[in-house]
């Protein structure tokens, strides 16, 4: 026995023409119901409780509409059985134009039926075997109770004509029992958790934003879920080849190699290509079977000052801080090619120094982290280009050059492109950078042979200190003219904080500037004012974190530095004189240096002590000791300070305190102490 019934593929407007973004009621009297279904517009429904749900991407033209129909025949195998041993299902199209694919959803009771088999009918002219390179490319999933997901599309589909008339498409093998076959649906965890969907984070710090491509594997047409619609993009792209050159950072040798050809990235291949073969072949719908009804809904951010300490150690692992910002996928912005996105978001409460990175999110679970990235102020990088005169040799011009600084996993990228070139054969110039922060790690070119620059010189306890330059040429074969890249300079950061023990400050600042000696009298209490320089968030430490405060008052004039015979303690006390690390008066990107320099610099208290000669040694035992947990104000709008009670003053002695790291003394402290009376 046959049962049919039929239904649009999607709606009609006056004209007839089908549309693929709405359900409405079928062109028999079935009427079709809304379904939560992704992407689906209609519905055919049959008596013996089977459903077909058409999705609107289906229809892969403007012109393409079809009338679809479910033929339900029950089968006897045995004459004395009086219920049926199996049930076929086949699906056709009618009044079909110019129709290319199938993409739907057959709906079952699992409690009655379950799936034994699939055939992919002939509607087409060729073979319809995809291993053997066929015209057709097939796709079903059947693990799923009560759903059976297929998917048909023309190999090539884009430039050939579709079925224009009636055929039947598949036809769906049932037998009479309850479905036995395992739940599709999957940990989301598990899935998110591949090496495979590890979101790769830049920091632009050019333009203050976060960048990172969406990547998961099947998800051909870029909308957030693995789906049969995926085969779109796959038989749009079949048999090409790519011939672009795939480069990859190779940290043992520290430089970029090549894996030979490729798919530019930003492309469809490239989304495509997952088994990373260069070709675009039907071994790559196994990535859609393996990954089906898996994607990405979100995107959570994270920060830490710390983040090899605060990051999962797993990939699935918990979170060690709380996420500050959260971007649905919905959210992406796409680019030049439609099949292809990149996800941006402008940055978050921007700390200089702070390392962000990202999980993606499914089901409401997380999956792998990202690399970290830092964000940096511009100026705080130091980087700035200057084009010298060889750049013009042989009568070439240059509109000009810019360089697009972003943080990612290889470390600091600087990027140099050309604007306006014309007849360019060489390229000369200087590129400035901050050493205190970044080292030189590589430089690469795609348009010319870039030498190398000379290593840098200077240094200060083994870390580089000065503002740097870095000189290179590129010999530009054949000449060049236009807009384009020119070359990349890798920089990791420097130092290497993790690598840095804590040690005691050794500076000696402006000695009895503002405390003479103690030569007698009533003195209640001692007090001095917190000096470590380079400490601008008044921890106790100078880390990458003190580089928040230097944002914070960039630019910024420190008051009554030029009326020391007036205020002196306003310039002492001021929040802004904390930030000065160089003690010029003006808060700016060379207060870095300085801040470089004492990087690990670290007090845990200090020791008080009376005597007559502070530079005697072995000197007096101390009178006491003052916690730094002990300090006095706010450390994010004043300059801390201590005070200790000394009891018994001596008349002629001196008193002095000294810093003090888990039991080691430090040098001699003698800036911005003062005796006061209660």
């Amino acid at each position: 026995m046959g049962l049919v019934l039929t239904a649009c593929g999607g709606g009609q407007d006056a004209a007839g023409k089908l549309l693929a973004d709405t359900a409405v009621p079928a062109l028999s009297d079935t009427t079709v119901t809304e379904t939560p279904v992704t992407e689906t517009a209609a519905s055919i429904t049959t008596a013996d409780d089977f459903t077909l749900y058409v999705s609107p991407s289906t229809f892969l033209s403007a012109e393409s509409q079809a009338r679809f129909a479910l033929d339900v025949d029950e089968r006897i195998a045995e004459e004395e059985q009086t219920e049926p041993d199996s049930i076929e299902v086949t699906i056709s199209a009618a009044d079909a134009i110019d129709l290319r694919a199938l993409y739907c959803e057959l709906r079952y009771d699992p409690e009655q039926y379950s799936p034994a088999g699939v055939e992919h009918l002939d509607w087409v002219d060729g073979d319809t075997d995809p291993a053997a390179g066929g015209d057709m490319l097939t796709l079903e999933v059947t693990s799923e109770p009560g759903v059976v997901h297929l998917g048909q599309v023309l190999a090539n589909w884009d430039e050939r004509a579709g079925l224009s008339g009636g055929a039947e498409l598949a036809r769906v093998r049932f037998v009479r029992e309850p479905c036995a076959v395992a739940d599709l649906a999957r940990s989301a965890s598990s899935a998110l958790t591949s090496d495979a969907v590890r979101p790769e984070l830049v920091v632009d710090i050019s333009n203050e934003q976060f960048r990172w491509d969406y990547n998961y594997p099947g998800d051909y047409d870029q909308n957030g879920l693995v789906g049969v619609s995926d085969l779109t993009p796959l038989g749009a792209h079949l048999g090409e080849h790519g011939e672009d050159a795939i480069w990859e950072w190779d940290a043992e040798e520290r430089r970029y190699i090549s894996l030979g050809p490729g798919f530019a990235a930003g492309s469809p291949g490239a989304v495509i290509d997952v088994n990373r073969d260069s070709w675009i072949t039907v071994s790559d719908i196994t990535a859609i079977g393996m990954h089906f009804s898996e994607g990405v809904t979100s995107f959570n951010l994270y920060q830490s000052l710390y983040p090899d300490l605060d990051m999962p150690i797993s990939s699935g692992g918990a979170n060690l801080v709380e996420s500050v910002g959260s971007f649905a996928y919905r959210d992406a912005l796409k680019t030049v090619d439609p099949r292809h996105f990149f996800l941006s978001a402008p940055l978050i409460e921007l700390h200089s120094g702070m390392g962000y990175w990202l999980r993606p999110v499914f089901n409401g679970q997380e999956g792998t982290p990202s690399n970290f990235a830092r964000y940096y102020s511009l100026a705080q990088t130091g980087i700035a280009l200057d084009v010298q005169p060889d750049t013009y040799l042989e009568g070439a011009a240059l509109g000009g050059a810019r360089v697009d600084v972003t943080y990612g996993a290889d470390g600091l990228m600087a990027d140099v492109y050309l604007t306006g070139a014309e007849n360019l054969r060489y390229f000369a110039g200087e590129l400035h950078y901050s050493s205190s922060l970044f080292a030189l790690d590589y430089g690469l070119t795609t348009n010319g042979e870039l030498h190398r620059p000379p290593a840098f010189s200077g240094s200060y306890g083994g870390l580089p200190h000065s503002a740097e330059t870095i000189p290179f040429y590129s010999s530009l074969k054949p000449a060049y003219s236009g807009e384009g890249y020119l070359a990349r300079l890798v920089f990791k950061q420097q130092p290497d904080t993790s690598c840095i023990t804590p040690h005691l400050p050794s500076q000696f600042l402006h000695a009895n500037l503002l405390c003479p000696w103690f030569t007698g009298g009533t003195v209640k209490k001692l007090r001095w004012y917190y000096q470590n320089t380079g400490d601008t968030n008044q921890d106790g430490g100078v880390w990458v974190d003190d580089f928040i405060a230097i944002e914070r008052f960039f630019n910024s004039y420190v008051p009554y530095h030029d009326s020391w015979d007036d205020e002196p303690w306003i310039y002492v006390e001021s929040i802004e004189s904390v930030a000065d690390v160089n003690n010029n008066g003006l808060v700016t990107v060379n207060d870095v240096t300085e801040l470089g320099m004492n990087l690990g610099s670290t007090i845990t208290g200090y020791y008080i002590y009376m005597g007559d000669d502070p530079a005697a040694e072995p000197g007096p035992e101390p009178i006491g000791y003052v916690s730094f947990t002990e300090a006095i104000g706010d450390p994010f709008g004043e300059r801390l300070r201590f005070e200790f009670q000394v009891a018994n003053p001596v008349e002629g002695q001196q008193l002095w305190v000294r810093p003090e790291l888990n039991g080691e003394i430090g040098a001699l402290y003698e800036d911005f102490a003062v005796l006061i009376d209660d």
